[in-house]
């Protein structure tokens, strides 16, 4: 408890916290420099995590603030649905230049749960445009997190974060993550089987092949304790969702882009995507401090089927992102 004046936390609310426990000891951080932060009673702290994976670069960099200033002094906002503009044509030639050369379009989010929302989205379209109307399903994977909104939250994999707020939407399938040493087959057998992955395969033919849209999955899993999956894994996965022709979306919210490799996974031969990003923040942590939110489509430009050969070139449907 501190020997300071508390200061009136109950109109703010905040996640993960019971508030009425929060106020009798609240953790209000005012001020940050580099790696270290200091709460309003002048307590130092370590960012640990980055803010929540997102000021890997630290805290009051002025040449980050000019930028942001110097932006906001041009305009406040600029309509995505109608218009863009020279900072973001600017930011998707840089990472289009940056990132493999499957990576040729990128789709600008506000964060990571709008960006797995709108991979969701266009995966779902995606059939629906090729003719595949009932592939709708997406298969996720336990201890897995994408996310606190609807269709996010959904597909992620932890109860204790969702059960308050059910019943959440339908359509999510969830599997055994390759989360070790929790696999029961490795544990039963004494070694990583990739079983994890069959029961992806398993979970796709149960429900049927024409209805699974896509996968979605951590390239490191990291709210369930940060597990590297095994060799061969993603390798694999890609097999399966070609064999079934579905769509596998890539969570890169946190392992991607400024908080690490800017290389596809390990083993996952290249596929033109579709990628959601999040756009530069008019704050300290703009653009080079965030931690660029990505959900990566792969296998996304393959030939369309002969029923839809006529639909190639032509204008995307309303809501369809080019």
């Amino acid at each position: 408890m501190s020997e300071h004046p508390l200061p009136a936390t109950s109109q703010v609310m905040i996640d993960f916290t019971q508030m009425k426990s929060f106020g009798c000891d609240p953790l209000i951080i005012e001020r940050g420099k580099g790696i270290r932060l200091w709460d309003v009673f002048g307590k130092e702290y370590i960012d640990g995590v980055s803010g929540v994976f997102t000021a890997n670069l630290g805290h009051g960099l002025d040449s980050l603030v000019d930028v942001a200033a110097e932006q906001g002094r041009k305009i406040s906002f600029s309509p995505p649905t109608m218009a863009t503009n020279p900072a973001a044509l600017a930011l998707a030639d840089l990472l289009v230049r940056i990132t493999p050369e499957q990576y040729s379009t990128v789709k600008f989010y506000s964060g990571g749960s709008e960006a797995t929302e709108n991979a969701f989205k266009l995966a779902r379209q995606y059939h629906l445009q090729r003719g595949n109307a009932r592939k709708t399903k997406i298969i996720g994977r336990y201890l897995a997190y994408h996310g606190g909104t609807g269709h996010s939250m959904a597909a992620g994999g932890h109860a204790e974060w969702k059960w308050r707020y059910e019943p959440l939407n339908t359509g999510f399938i969830h599997v055994t993550p390759p989360a070790r040493p929790g696999c029961s087959a490795c544990q039963r057998l004494g070694g990583c089987t990739l079983a994890c992955v069959d029961a992806i395969e398993e979970a796709i033919l149960r429900e049927g092949p024409q209805t699974i849209a896509a996968v979605i999955a951590e390239p490191v899993m990291m709210s369930a304790g940060v597990h590297v999956p095994p060799p061969g894994y993603f390798a694999r996965l890609r097999e399966l969702c070609d064999q079934y022709d579905v769509l596998l979306i890539h969570d890169e919210v946190i392992t991607g882009f400024a908080c690490g490799s800017t290389e596809k996974p390990p083993s996952s031969p290249a596929r033109p995507p579709a990628s959601a990003q999040e756009p530069p923040r008019s704050s300290p942590n703009s653009a080079r401090t965030s931690c660029w939110s990505t959900a990566t489509m792969r296998g996304w430009n393959r030939s369309p089927p002969p029923s839809a050969a006529s639909a190639r070139g032509s204008k995307p449907a309303p809501g369809m992102s080019p």
